[in-house]
């Protein structure tokens, strides 16, 4: 009897075993069949992805050669161009200033096979600071007084700050200097500086920035850093006679024309234009610039008409639709659909996977040049 008793002990010791064996082997099956599912996927919504950057490429590189839509076109005529142009919309749509697609169905043959989205913005939507020193702008004090101004900068500060850029941006070591304000070349970042306390020495840059954050290191944005940040320029001040200043970073970029996009800029950025606030009608001009640009849902038949609305196509298209008149100062500085640099956003998606990629992008000589290139960021 113990003898049988041993041997169903050992047998159910066996089975249980066993069976936790079988277990752990389906277990890991159904996580291998998972994580093989997710590879899968994965990769497909990288292809979606890659897809999606060569369609961008496709738009970006043949826009400025379509035509806008006539006013008589019909549903049978845009049917027959769409068949020579599959991205015919989308290229007009960026030629206005910028495109966001609705999901795209790569493979009409697949409808669960995934979408991609692509974002496509004009950087000429702010002031390229690069641009914006002696080398690069004849006017370049004049756009950082209109922009300073905007910002809400006190007068008592604009010298210092420009003298103090042109210096860490221009490509020689000669110091800036304006009536009784100076900039800063290497000598000053060396020698005057107090970085005996822990400060970090730095040299001018003497050519292009790359990132907006380092104006914090120039002098002039050293001491008043609330330009950059916003906030009050005169802290200890009563609350009565508060300078509140909004970040100059909102109006810049490092990138870019030099030139602004009419039909895309922010409201900040067209009040900075040169010739804009010149009869003090600035908020005016801007606020109807704002308006007729887009397409509202509703409008008042009696002041504009459909045909009103809707981008810019050039500057006689800008003074014709204005009811108040814009100087011809600011017609140097406006573009009307984007010209060589591009911010990109293209997001393959499938289930819940996503894959984004945002960019930079230039378009010269018909090709394409990322500057930039961020993948899931």
């Amino acid at each position: 009897m113990r003898r049988r008793g041993s041997a169903l002990v050992v047998a159910i010791w066996v089975i249980a075993i066993l069976a936790i064996f079988v277990m752990n082997f389906a277990v890991e099956a159904k996580l291998q069949a998972g994580v093989n599912v997710y590879i899968r996927n994965r990769t497909h919504v990288d292809r979606l992805t890659e897809a999606g950057v060569v369609i961008a490429e496709t738009i970006m590189l043949g826009y400025q050669d379509v035509q806008p839509a006539p006013d008589d076109e019909e549903e049978e005529d845009l049917l027959e161009k769409l068949e020579q142009d599959k991205w015919l919309r989308e290229k007009r749509e960026l030629k206005n200033g910028s495109l966001v697609t609705e999901p795209i169905m790569v493979d009409w043959n697949d409808p669960d096979g995934g979408t991609v989205t692509i974002e496509i913005r004009s950087k000429e939507a702010k002031w390229n600071i690069n641009e914006l020193y002696s080398g690069g702008n004849s006017n370049y004090r004049g756009i950082w007084t209109y922009i300073l101004a905007q910002a809400g900068v006190p007068e008592e500060g604009w010298d210092e700050l420009i003298c103090s850029w042109n210096d860490w941006r221009d490509e020689d070591d000669s110091v800036t200097a304006y009536e009784s304000y100076t900039g800063g070349e290497a000598a000053y970042y060396r020698d005057e500086m107090q970085y005996e306390s822990g400060e970090k020495h730095y040299k001018p840059r003497n050519g292009p920035i790359i990132d907006l954050r380092e104006l914090a290191r120039i002098k002039g944005f050293r001491d008043y850093p609330v330009v950059l940040t916003g906030g009050v320029w005169n802290a200890d001040a009563k609350a009565e006679d508060q300078i509140h200043v909004r970040p100059i970073l909102d109006f810049f970029d490092v990138f870019g024309s030099g030139k602004i996009n009419i039909n895309a800029a922010p409201r900040e950025v067209l009040m900075s234009l040169p010739g804009v606030d010149d009869e003090n009608m600035g908020e005016t001009i801007v606020d109807a610039i704002m308006e007729l640009r887009e397409r509202p849902e509703t409008m008042d038949a009696s002041s504009h008409s459909d045909d009103d609305y809707g981008p810019f196509s050039d500057w006689a298209d800008l003074v014709n639709r204005l009811e108040d008149s814009i100087s011809s100062e600011a017609q140097s500085y406006v573009i009307f659909a984007p010209e060589s640099y591009f911010d990109l956003t293209i997001t393959g998606r499938l289930g819940d996977i996503t894959h984004t990629v945002k960019a930079v992008a230039l378009i010269s000589n018909k090709t394409v040049k990322y500057i930039r290139w961020q993948e899931d960021p």
